[in-house]
């Protein structure tokens, strides 16, 4: 496995800009301080070393730290390339579902499903469903999950990315 020593001698990590940079060639035209990591297919960016792929905000943890992450590495602005170390803190599984980037659906409004004539909530918070309620209008059912959000979501109780005014 990995340690932090020969982490920091293959890499220079900026946690200001949460970028890695080489400091040996290696294969793959890898030169000394060319920016290292590629993008993964679910937005990270990753990394090979010996042999193994590694992702990056795993690595600027590993790098600053010294231990690997015990859970999830989140993206407190949901960026899942900026590797800034400011930007990346531990979460358990449950927390890092409560990061709900901005998704309107069909909508428009966060939270809020029709059915018949009227618009549902409801919000997991753990691995439990909470029924929040039918609700007239698209507004009235937002701002019901908003609210169920803050309370239940204590990790992130805001939406990413959500717009100023809703």
């Amino acid at each position: 496995m990995l340690t932090q020593t020969e982490l920091q001698a293959l890499f220079h990590y900026d946690p200001l800009t949460g970028i890695f940079t080489a400091l040996t060639s290696r294969r793959g035209g890898c030169r000394i301080g060319s920016v290292v990591g590629s993008p993964h297919v679910a937005g990270y960016l990753t990394v090979m070393v010996e042999g193994k792929n590694y992702l990056l905000h795993r690595l600027a943890w590993f790098y600053t730290y010294g231990v690997w992450p015990l859970n999830d590495t989140d993206h407190r602005d949901g960026v899942r390339s900026n590797n800034r170390l400011k930007n990346l803190r531990e979460a358990t599984r449950v927390e890092n579902c409560q990061n709900t980037l901005w998704n309107p659906g069909k909508s428009g409004y966060l939270g809020a499903s029709k059915v018949g004539h009227r618009w549902r909530v409801q919000i997991k918070s753990g691995n439990k469903k909470h029924h929040i309620g039918y609700f007239d209008t698209p507004e009235l059912a937002n701002e019901a999950y908003l609210a169920a959000k803050a309370e239940l979501h204590t990790f992130q109780p805001v939406p990413r990315n959500s717009p100023a005014v809703l």
